[in-house]
């Protein structure tokens, strides 16, 4: 029959035939075109989807008039259209002449596939086992991977090579075809699995919280193009990952605040999709204040302060007593703190914190300067101990030291040195100089170590 191209998906052709019957005309259109079809499309093949193998779609229109001037619905002409679609794989001789030698060839199947699983990333050798498998046979997939030395060892047996993709779209179930030479084919169908992989350590760890250090993870399966990730609160990556099968060494930076601190997973993931994770802690730097100066001093004597130590860090903040003070980061020894008021008397403490939240403190003293407003008795006898009380203010009471009293810039003749309380002060004295009126400046070493004012001590020896 005549063949002209139809407007089909990929048009073969179609053939026309007008007949009469009862005095009724009948035209006969035949079309044939092909499209794909697969899993993915539409059963009546209205979607043209890429795979392989063909299916032929066979449409038959007969249109016709009625007698006695009727017409069909609506005034249109009447029509009836039968279509039905053939698998050229089943029945590759439907349009053909059944006596050509092709055609006469059994059609193959597959009986089995073995290993009827493959890994990603892999190259592994499938033998079929089934039946009609011709010399020059083919193997493909529909996705996944690629087949490759085919060898057709029997009528029933044929092997090849299986290379799968190195992605995760090639995990699932997927279709082998085998195509005989004269267009016959079977279909089977093998599994694609994530390679096996596993990450068992991340070393060195723990990590110093603001560190860059050379980290190595061990592991198996690991591919190349594989990614690796660690959160960004962490620590930063630098550079491309080098990675073997048992191995990734890259370059990473910990993170210098405080929400780095913590244990994180390192993960591992291959361009297949399979993963695995272990874990890296980052610790606080240490750190350590060993001194600050002065460590004591007078009430309005100074604001600036130098606090010495080890593993301060850029960005390290001070306070005192709980607020916050102007610091200068000078090095990892050494800080420089100015205040804005000046310190009341007391003990104070300054808080060294660095930004990954460590942190050390040291204590400073602010003593008052005690003042002597009186001593007395104004007289006294010479050559013999009397007891000599001392008033004022600011007298320490604790602190360690003994505490003393000098007349006259001596403590001769001076014995039993009391500090009563912060106003008062007792002691003994002998003079023995010659009978007269004396001005002496007499001060008081509370047991702090700190000395008094001078209070000049006018008495009469008689």
């Amino acid at each position: 029959m005549g063949y002209v191209e139809s407007a089909g998906d990929d048009g073969i052709g179609a053939d026309h035939d007008a007949s009469s019957v009862g005095g009724t005309t009948y035209t006969v259109t035949t079309l044939i075109d092909r499209c794909y079809l697969s899993a993915a499309s539409s059963t009546d093949c209205k979607a043209q989807v890429t795979s392989f193998g063909w299916v032929y779609r066979i449409t038959v229109d007969v249109t016709y008039s009625l007698e006695g001037g009727r017409s069909c619905a609506n005034g249109k002409p009447c029509y009836y259209v039968a279509s039905t679609l053939r698998d050229a794989g089943s029945d590759p001789c439907f349009n053909v002449n059944p006596a050509f030698a092709g055609c006469l060839t059994s059609q193959p199947t597959i009986t089995s596939i073995s290993p009827n699983t493959a890994t990603t990333n892999a190259m592994t050798t499938v033998a079929l086992t089934g039946t009609h498998f011709d010399s020059g046979a083919s193997v493909s997939l529909d996705a996944g991977g690629t087949a490759s030395n085919v060898v057709v060892t029997s009528s029933t047996s044929l092997t090849f090579t299986l290379t799968t993709d190195n992605t995760a779209a090639a995990v699932g179930s997927r279709t082998v075809k085998v195509a005989n030479p004269n267009g016959k084919f079977a279909y089977g169908t093998i599994t694609i699995t994530q390679a096996g992989m596993n990450v068992t350590a991340v070393s060195p760890s723990p990590l110093t919280a603001g560190t860059t250090s050379i980290l190595t993870i061990s592991g198996t399966g690991f591919q190349s193009g594989s990614v690796v990730s660690i959160p960004s609160s962490a620590g930063t990556i630098n550079g491309t990952p080098t990675f073997t099968a048992t191995s990734i060494t890259m370059s990473f930076s910990a993170g210098s605040a405080a929400t780095a601190i913590g244990t994180w997973p390192v993960t591992v993931t291959n361009p297949d999709g399979g993963s695995d994770s272990a874990n890296l802690t980052i610790q606080r730097s240490a750190i350590n204040v060993t001194g600050v100066s002065p460590s004591t001093m007078t009430p309005g004597s100074t604001r600036s302060f130098t606090i010495s130590g080890t593993g301060f860090n850029s960005g390290a903040q001070v306070t005192l007593d709980g607020a916050n003070v102007n610091e200068t980061w000078d090095s990892a020894t050494m800080l420089t703190v100015t205040l804005g008021s000046d310190p009341g008397s007391g003990t104070h403490t300054f808080v060294v914190t660095n930004p990954d939240g460590g942190s050390d403190s040291v204590n400073f003293a602010v003593v008052a300067i005690a003042h002597i407003t009186s001593v007395s008795p104004g007289s006294i006898t010479h050559n013999r101990s009397v007891t000599v009380t001392i008033t004022g203010s600011n007298f320490v009471t604790s602190g360690g030291v003994a505490p003393s009293v000098s007349v006259n810039r001596s403590t001769n003749g001076v014995s039993s040195v009391n500090i009563v309380s912060s106003t008062k002060v007792t002691f003994k004295y002998r003079i023995t100089n010659t009978r007269g009126v004396y001005t002496y400046p007499v001060q008081v070493t509370s047991e702090d170590g700190t000395v008094s004012d001078a209070f000049d001590w006018v008495v009469t020896s008689s």
